[in-house]
């Protein structure tokens, strides 16, 4: 059965105190998996990296894809929200050059 997890929320008996959101630690086979409301993260026990958060609808995606005998699903490059590509015409001031 799933279990919804509680996202970070106001404490009710203490005004002004948030309560942290809710995660769930297991250890499997010397990997520490941490699941919370944000996605799934994987860490060796004993060391500080972590890698994640892993999406659950992509991990989802890419077993299904997986388990019909297709290609993974691909990953995609990070969107840089700093610059953005545009042609070369939008960028003309004037005719000409």
């Amino acid at each position: 059965m799933a279990t919804k997890l509680k996202s970070e929320r106001p404490d009710p008996k203490r005004p002004g105190v948030m309560l942290p959101a809710q995660q769930v630690v297991r250890d499997i086979h010397g990997y520490l998996v941490r699941v919370t409301q944000l996605g799934l993260y994987i860490r060796k026990s004993g060391t500080r990296l972590e890698v994640g958060p892993f999406d659950f609808g992509a991990l989802y995606q890419d077993g299904v894809q997986r388990a019909a005998g297709l290609a993974p699903v691909k990953p995609r490059k990070p969107v840089r929200k700093g610059a953005t590509t545009v042609s070369r015409g939008l960028l003309q001031t004037g005719r000409g050059r």
